[in-house]
């Protein structure tokens, strides 16, 4: 390890924990949160939409992985 990287991992050893950090924590979780639901809700209305429309397991699984 060259001593570049010793001290760039040594600062961030030293650097604690501000508000900065814990917002971008919890901003990246919402956002994890959001991309999470958007899958749910596709799983919960496939149904739906494939009476609607009257599509086949083929055409179901186009929309599911588009």
């Amino acid at each position: 390890m060259s001593a570049a990287t010793e001290t760039f991992v040594a600062r961030l050893d030293r650097v604690p924990l501000n508000s900065f950090h814990w917002r971008l924590l919890i901003l990246s979780g919402l956002g994890w949160m959001f991309d999470a639901m958007d899958v749910l809700m596709l799983s919960f209305l496939l149904t739906p939409i494939r009476g609607e429309f009257k599509l086949d397991p083929a055409g179901v699984g186009l929309i599911a992985s588009a």
